[in-house]
């Protein structure tokens, strides 16, 4: 099967171009704190350990989590005496209620420098398991019981799973009697990167075991990582296309060398310049239009001829769309492509997804000789006045693709290219889907569900969170960003002690200004801030109700 390429487009229905924006409001808030007896346990890297990637799994690492059932909803955190706790909402004594539920077995200390420690994870699984990492070696399957009521939580399985290296849980899926869990790790080789490991683990008469293994090389910023609920496909969206490296069911195929041979044969030249990539295919003297497809997105091309492709890959950088012509002229075909960013140097057409290596298909030297003598460069004019662009206008130069590989195969079966943004916001999986994801579109920010239904991939637009690709991007020090399952409303957190809660089905009248043709008042959404104690935010868990807000020595619950 080959890849396909989608490109997800918004639902005009659930944009709104009119939005007035948001207007501050000083309505009183209830606000509810309790002090911790023993801080949250919070793990610093090491000297060694200060990559960029180091600095996306420590500092922006969320230390609530939490679940929200039909009876009770409840967090959980772990303190420094690697106790893990529960608090819930007492709405009748307006107070937080927390209780110890299990603890890590003590272990061995790690001598060894280079080995990561990471902060523990825990997951829930089932209305009665859960799954949980010390972050030093150790992965713990967990009896939960009745979660609304403060039963102790007993140890059902426990076993080192990476020969003694720490990790994290990424994600995890109970299905019948097996249980795959995605567990991250911190690797270095040529540039640090992360390890995926897809462990599968089979309960054969009460007694688990592990059945397979898998794993994934992640090279570029991956903010998204989560299994397919059938466990036959996992989803990847990075800058930089992931690929497996190891599977003890099945051998995988190094396609890497084939697919370079392919594309060296193909009868193709192209030339740049600071803006501009030009594709030049020589074809038969009777060739016309219609029998001539090119499809092409942000970063993405397929050419075919009557049916035989001519060229098929992932474009080296990104370009604009909209703005790619298409020329023939006797026997040349043309494909003129306008980069995104002026000046940016491609070393190659075309950009190897299996290897992450870049090559050049057929002859990478310049054309201008291959155009004709009598042209000239056209005077270049700016399409916008750049003094109303401001900072947070300009978009990344790394592109994001969603990735579907299969299990199986190995393969890529689906790319989806998600523009310049990365994944700002995920929500919470359940059962039967992989869970949604927020990124931004315009000012907006737009939340998608993958969806795979009788072989049939989608990404489907469901909700749009105004104006929030936006502020977002402008709000210095950002930390998290969450919404309840319901999109009430949207929260950001920064990295000191501020929180901006961002409401767009509640409007406010505004009084100052009026539309001089209708005599309206415009509407706009609500927004509040709060100041909480003067320490990190560590964690947050926002529910229909209210938000939960972690911090070293405190807890907090902010009634939205």
């Amino acid at each position: 099967m080959e890849t396909q390429f989608l490109d997800p487009t918004p639902d005009r229905k659930l944009l709104d171009h009119n939005f007035e924006g948001y207007k501050l409001t000083l309505h009183n808030t209830k606000i509810i704190t309790t002090q911790l007896s023993t801080p949250v346990l919070r793990i610093i890297p090491g000297r060694k350990h200060y990559t960029l990637l180091h600095g996306m799994v420590f500092d922006m690492h969320n230390c609530l989590v939490g679940e929200k059932a039909n009876t009770y909803e409840n967090v959980y955190f772990f303190d420094r005496n690697k106790n893990l706790r529960k608090a819930r909402l007492d709405v009748i004594l307006s107070k937080l209620e927390i209780c110890k539920l299990w603890k890590f077995p003590d272990h061995e200390e790690v001598t060894n420098n280079d080995n990561i420690i990471y902060h523990p994870s825990i997951k829930l699984i089932s209305e009665n398991l859960a799954i949980a990492s010390d972050g030093v070696r150790t992965f713990f399957l967990l009896e939960t019981g009745d979660r609304s009521t403060d039963n102790k939580w007993e140890i059902l399985h426990s076993e080192e799973l990476l020969q003694g290296k720490g990790f994290y849980i990424q994600d995890a899926v109970l299905k019948d009697l097996e249980l795959h869990v995605l567990l991250c790790s911190i690797e270095f080789g040529k540039r640090s990167h992360l390890a995926v490991h897809w462990i599968t683990l089979i309960n054969e008469s009460n007694i688990w075991r592990q059945k397979s293994l898998k794993e994934l090389c992640v090279e570029g910023n991956a903010r998204y990582i989560y299994l397919e609920r059938s466990c036959e496909a996992i989803y990847v969206a990075s800058t930089i296309s992931c690929r497996f490296v190891f599977d003890s069911e099945n051998i995988i195929m190094d396609t890497s060398d084939a697919q370079r041979e392919q594309v060296s044969k193909l009868n193709f030249k192209w030339s740049q310049d600071s803006n501009y990539v030009a594709i030049h295919f020589i074809m038969p003297n009777d060739i016309e239009r219609e029998d001539v497809k090119v499809s092409c997105t942000s970063s993405y091309i397929t050419v075919e001829y009557k049916n035989s492709s001519l060229l098929d890959g992932a474009l080296y950088s990104v370009i604009h769309t909209e703005l790619t012509t298409i020329s023939i002229s006797k026997n040349l075909l043309e494909i003129t492509m306008a980069k995104t960013e002026e000046g940016d140097e491609w070393s190659s057409l075309l950009r190897d997804f299996e290897t992450s290596k870049q090559y050049v298909g057929g002859i990478s030297e310049n054309l201008d000789h291959s155009a004709s003598d009598e042209s000239e460069n056209p005077e270049q004019v700016p399409l916008f006045n750049k003094d109303a662009v401001e900072e947070c206008d300009f978009a990344n130069s790394e592109h994001t693709i969603l990735e579907r590989m299969c299990a199986n195969t190995h393969k890529i079966t689906h790319r989806c290219s998600l523009g310049t943004s990365p994944v700002l916001l995920t929500m919470e999986p359940n059962n039967r889907k992989a869970p949604s994801f927020g990124v931004r579109y315009d000012v907006d920010l737009c939340v998608w569900e993958p969806c795979f239904e009788d072989n049939n991939f989608e990404l489907k637009h469901t909700t749009t969170l105004l104006a929030l690709g936006y502020i977002q991007a402008t709000t210095e020090r950002k930390k998290f960003l969450c919404c309840p399952s319901n999109f009430e409303f949207t929260v950001i957190c920064d990295m000191s002690r501020h929180i901006f809660l961002y409401r767009q089905n509640r409007s406010i009248e505004s009084g100052e200004l009026i539309n001089r043709r209708t005599g309206s008042r415009p509407k706009k959404a609500e927004q509040r801030v709060f100041s909480v104690p003067n320490e990190e935010i560590l964690g947050v868990y926002a529910v229909p109700l209210g938000i939960y807000i972690l911090g070293e020595t405190y807890l907090m619950y902010i009634e939205a």
